[in-house]
C-alpha cells in the first residue's frame, strides 16, 4: 500500500505486542477494499504520552490491549453505555480533536455466535474466569436476555464482585457464583465459555471435565493460540459443537472497523479465519 499526504493511521497500543494479528486483520481490509489507511503495533510504556502522540498527529483511532483497558478510561471526552458498565475501552475513535472510547469484545463475542447462527435469549450460561473478558462478554449476553449467567473462578471473591455488578445493571438476570467447581452440573447449561488463560500451554489440562456435558452443549473458548486449547480438545473428542477464540478476535475488529469508518465487513470473517489460522500455524 502506498502511503501519501491522505493515509490515515490506526494501531493497537498495549504492552507487549509482538504476537497480535491485529495488523494482519485491518490491512487486509483496507487492501482489499482500497482504503487509503494503515494499522500498526505501537508498544506502549507511557499511555499519556502515546495519547498525546495520536493527537497531535492526527491519527483517526486505535485499539488498546492489555494492561491499558480501564487504564485509557481518563483520557478519554466520552465512553458509550457499554463501555460505562464494562469499566473498560478497547477501541477510540478520534474525531475533531476528541476522544471517544467503545468496548468491541463483548459485541464481537455476540457477533461471532451469531455467525454460527446461535442465539443467546433464554439461555443459560456458564462462564469460566472473571477478569476483564469475562466482564466484556457477559455484559453482551446480558443484553440478549440471557436468562441466566454463572461464574466460577479460581479467585472466589473476583467472580462475586463481576456478578454484583452485572445485577446492579441487569436486575432481572439469574446469577449465581460457584465456590467450589465440582458443585457445577454442566446439565443445567446450554452454553459453556472459557475466559480464563487455562489452556494456553499445550500441557495445560481442561480447566472442567465435560464428562457429564449435554449432548447439545456448546463450549466457546476465548484462547485462539492455540487453535485448539485443552478445554476444546476434550469437547471435540465429546462430539460437542466448539468455537475458539478466534472468532471473537475477529469480529470486535470488524466492529472496530465500523466505528471508525462506518462499513459493514462482516461478510469478511470467513475469509480472515482462514487466513490466521495459516499464520498461527506458519508461526509454529
Amino acid at each position: 500500500m502506498k502511503i501519501n499526504s491522505s493515509t490515515q493511521f490506526l494501531g493497537l497500543i498495549g504492552y507487549p505486542l509482538e504476537h497480535s494479528l491485529s495488523p494482519l486483520i485491518h490491512n487486509y481490509l483496507f487492501k482489499k477494499y482500497n482504503i487509503n489507511a494503515v494499522y500498526g503495533c505501537f508498544p506502549t510504556k507511557n499511555l499519556k504520552e502515546a495519547v498525546k502522540g495520536f493527537l497531535s498527529v492526527g491519527f483517526k483511532g486505535f485499539n488498546v490491549t492489555i494492561p491499558y483497558k480501564e487504564k485509557i478510561i481518563p483520557y478519554l471526552d466520552k465512553i458509550d453505555k457499554e463501555a460505562e458498565i464494562i469499566g473498560a475501552v478497547n477501541t477510540v475513535k478520534i474525531h475533531k480533536g476528541k476522544l471517544f472510547g467503545y468496548n468491541t469484545d463483548g459485541k464481537g463475542f455476540l457477533l461471532s455466535l451469531r455467525g454460527f447462527n446461535l442465539k443467546v435469549k433464554d439461555k443459560n450460561i456458564l462462564i469460566l474466569g472473571a477478569g476483564g473478558a469475562a466482564k466484556s462478554i457477559s455484559v453482551y449476553l446480558a443484553k440478549e436476555k440471557a436468562e441466566r449467567i454463572d461464574f466460577y473462578d479460581i479467585i472466589f471473591s473476583k467472580a462475586v464482585k463481576l456478578a454484583k455488578r452485572l445485577k446492579k445493571f441487569f436486575l432481572e438476570l439469574k446469577i449465581n457464583v460457584f465456590k467450589d467447581k465440582e458443585k457445577i452440573d454442566l446439565k443445567n447449561y446450554q452454553i459453556l465459555i472459557n475466559a480464563t488463560g487455562v489452556g494456553l500451554r499445550k500441557e495445560d489440562p481442561s480447566p472442567l471435565t465435560l464428562e457429564k456435558a449435554p449432548s447439545d452443549l456448546v463450549v466457546y473458548d476465548l484462547i485462539y493460540n492455540p487453535p485448539l486449547p485443552s478445554l476444546l480438545k476434550e469437547a471435540k473428542k465429546r462430539r460437542l459443537f466448539t468455537i475458539n477464540g478466534l472468532w471473537m478476535l475477529i469480529y470486535q475488529a470488524l466492529e472496530a472497523e465500523k466505528i471508525w469508518f462506518g462499513k459493514d465487513f462482516y461478510s469478511e470473517a470467513d475469509v480472515l479465519y482462514k487466513k490466521l489460522i495459516k499464520e498461527l500455524k506458519n508461526a509454529g
